[in-house]
């Protein structure tokens, strides 16, 4: 692709409004995060761990598992505590467990961590969708997500590089779990920065367009703008 189409293309992924810049902002450092553990999270964990990998796989399909339980009961606690509230303390907990991944030497540690942080992360999509539904307008959500999703493929893709580059390395395994830690607690930042629902939706940027005049209006139920759970492929 040449350097101008790229720049233009990358251009299109960068809002100009503040508020949607940091919503991409956390959704790119959210996806690089991913990418990096879930890419390398086998080799970390028969390399430097010494699990077996039916043992690795085992954990992963059971964190995977709690989706179900997940998606729905925090889509419920965001409704009583607010979705803002709510995300912070997600990829707050996030970036612990993540970090506790380097200290975990034998398959018991292994279970009861790669469930409890499994849990958690599929909390982060419908909590994710329903801070976007306080703040953007219903005709615009559309546009910001399919921005957000190619956001999040490219931030994971960022991941699996750096997930490559420490994999042949012994020593630089255990920066798989700590990149990602750090990541989640830079999302768990960037939510600080955001509204908790503004009186009104902030419209696009536009000359073209006339000002947001909608009257402002309750937030509507989040547990009904929960999105799935995120997945790599997302």
């Amino acid at each position: 692709m040449p350097l101008s189409r790229l720049i233009d293309y990358s251009s299109r992924l960068v809002p100009a409004d503040p508020l949607r810049r940091k919503l991409i902002a956390i959704r790119l450092a959210e996806s690089i995060g991913k990418g990096v553990f879930l890419s390398g999270s086998v080799v970390y964990f028969t390399l430097r761990v010494g699990l077996d990998p039916k043992q690795v796989g085992l954990g992963l399909s059971a964190a995977g598992l709690s989706a179900f339980i997940s998606s729905v009961l925090f889509g419920v606690i965001a409704d009583r505590v607010g979705p803002r509230r709510l995300l912070i303390m997600l990829f707050a907990a996030l970036a612990v467990g993540f970090g506790l991944y380097a200290l975990v030497d034998n398959a018991i540690h292994f279970f009861a961590l790669v469930v409890t942080v499994g849990f958690i992360e599929y909390g982060t999509g419908p909590t994710n969708g329903a801070l976007v539904g306080n703040l953007v307008p219903a005709e615009e959500r559309v546009k910001l997500k399919a921005m957000m999703r190619s956001v999040f493929n490219i931030g994971f893709s960022i991941g699996i590089g750096v997930a490559a580059v420490a994999a042949p390395d012994q020593r630089l395994l255990v920066l798989i779990p700590l990149t990602t830690a750090l990541l989640m607690a830079g999302a768990a930042l960037l939510v600080t920065r955001l509204p908790d629902a503004p009186s009104r939706p902030v419209r696009w940027a536009s000359s073209a367009s006339p000002p947001y005049a909608t009257p402002a209006s309750s937030p509507s139920s989040a547990s009904r703008r929960c999105s799935p759970p995120t997945s790599p492929s997302s």
